[in-house]
């Protein structure tokens, strides 16, 4: 003996009824962890130098999370406002450290050419590249080696000037 075909059939269906059910689930089971990785990436990663430290806590703290959003079907069973969500923290999850030296990069670029003139007049001299790099980026600890007369006190005195004009 064996299944019929009508009977095999239908087993598929319920099969594939029950599976798509499980997909579901397993969606909505992760929504909870996606709201609260996109909402915490919103807040700490756009619009502002990131902390590697900060980035890399973020990573660990949602790596489970990375693993679930590797399938493809995703789409089937997320809302939009979800799917935007996911858009937002993914590319963070599966590229990891170099997505966001790749958005600190970026963002150094923009506060550069935003404080441009500032950057100019801030000295007798204008400050280098290298030393408006030094007063944009925001790690928790700096270090500047240099050796003397090569502009410590000026890019010191520029970070301190650009982190008062930023706001931060």
């Amino acid at each position: 003996g064996g299944i019929r075909k009508k009977q095999s059939r239908k087993l598929q269906i319920v099969f594939n009824q029950l599976y798509r059910n499980y997909l579901k689930n397993f969606y909505q089971s992760l929504l909870p962890e996606i709201k609260s990785a996109s909402e915490q990436a919103r807040v700490l990663f756009y619009g502002r130098y990131i902390r590697l430290a900060t980035a890399r806590q973020w990573l660990e703290t949602y790596r489970n999370l990375a693993a679930g959003l590797k399938r493809r079907d995703i789409e089937r069973f997320l809302h939009a406002l979800e799917l935007q969500q996911v858009k937002r923290i993914k590319p963070l999850l599966k590229q990891g450290i170099e997505a966001f030296n790749r958005l600190n990069e970026a963002h150094v670029a923009r506060q550069t050419e935003a404080f441009r003139v500032f950057f100019d007049t801030i000295e007798s001299n204008p400050l280098t590249p290298n030393q408006r790099r030094a007063c944009i980026i925001d790690e928790k600890h700096n270090l500047v080696l240099a050796g003397a007369g090569t502009g410590k006190t000026s890019t010191m005195i520029g970070r301190a000037g650009y982190l008062i004009k930023a706001g931060l």
